[in-house]
């Protein structure tokens, strides 16, 4: 994920959002957590919608009507949206413009919006169902599969620390190793230990070391290595 990176310092540097961008993999392998986490490196609105939803023109119009600048649309099952709703996407993505038809009795006025500068951010479990028209319009397209234990180790830590727990390094690698490559499992198990902790220990704001960690583990049914116990 280092052209990630790359990426948003260079936006940073620029003093524009960062590029529209293609998230590609199987189901858990932290697409959504992917673009959330760019999001916050941007310090930007995220907008979520999944691509099944968007199946009228109108319902993307009144999505992109509504962005700020700097604000990122992130569309999750990009391949479930109609080619015909994908046009007006086309537009806004290449020329940020977004066309309007306005019906005046039997006249019919055709505009075109001018839209601030957004991101769009996109995932699909299926890159060969993305049409090459849309495909071709995305700056970054980023391929993901299953992550090492030490990146998984840090997206456990931050989630323990939304829900006021803090795991010891040896712990938050144990975690990682348990969630074998998926953000989502870790992201599962990270909030089961967290109740674990809170229940075995009280008030939250504990530390949790690997000995509470294997033992939260141990409740649910699993190893260390992830596999069921």
């Amino acid at each position: 994920m280092r052209q990630i990176e790359v990426r948003a310092q260079a936006a940073e540097l620029r003093g524009r959002p960062f590029p529209h961008a293609l998230f590609v993999g199987p189901a858990g392998t932290g697409k959504t957590t992917l673009a959330e986490a760019v999001t916050r490196r941007m310090g930007a609105r995220l907008v979520r919608v999944i691509g099944g939803d968007l199946d009228e023109i109108g319902a993307l119009v009144g999505l992109l009507a509504k962005l700020a600048t700097g604000d990122v649309l992130f569309i999750d099952e990009i391949h479930a949206v109609p080619r015909r709703v994908l046009e007006v996407l086309y537009q806004a993505m290449t020329d940020r413009r977004l066309p309007i038809t306005i019906s005046q009795g039997e006249r019919v006025k055709a505009l075109s919006l001018r839209l601030p500068e957004f991101t769009l951010l996109a995932a699909t479990t299926e890159e060969m169902e993305v049409p090459s028209a849309l495909r071709s319009r995305f700056q970054v397209l980023e391929r993901l599969g299953a992550l090492p234990s030490r990146v998984l180790a840090d997206i456990g830590r931050d989630a323990a620390a939304t829900l006021d727990t803090r795991l010891a390094d040896d712990a938050a690698l144990l975690l990682g190793r348990a969630a074998q490559g998926s953000p989502r499992e870790v992201l599962r198990l990270a909030a089961s230990v967290c109740d674990f902790a809170l229940v075995q220990n009280g008030p939250t704001g504990q530390l949790v070391e690997a000995a509470t960690l294997c033992a939260a583990l141990e409740r649910l049914g699993i190893d260390e290595r992830g596999l069921d116990a």
